[in-house]
């Protein structure tokens, strides 16, 4: 059963700024994430501090995505950006 992947606003605009090689990773990417959250390609992790109850996985080498569990059957995409400015 796959998991219903919602986006915020926030998310969208920033993913549009991103190369077209990059979105189109993450489209794969997100087929994943509605299987299997930690799937071992997206290298998913469990954020801490005041990102607490958020998690994140890898586009590729240097941009990361936030999300969080809306319940058991839905997530919500926060924000993706380069893994150097995603987590302020």
């Amino acid at each position: 059963m796959a998991i219903e992947i919602e986006f915020t606003a926030r998310y969208l605009k920033q993913a549009c700024g991103l190369q077209k090689d990059q979105r189109k990773k993450l489209a794969e990417l997100l087929i994943f994430l509605s299987r299997d959250p930690f799937h071992p390609i997206l290298h998913s992790k469990k954020l801490s501090g005041s990102l607490s109850g958020y998690y994140s996985f890898r586009i590729n080498r240097d941009n990361r995505v936030i999300f969080s569990y809306k319940n058991r059957k839905k997530i919500v995409l926060v924000r993706v950006k380069h893994r150097k400015a995603v987590y302020r």
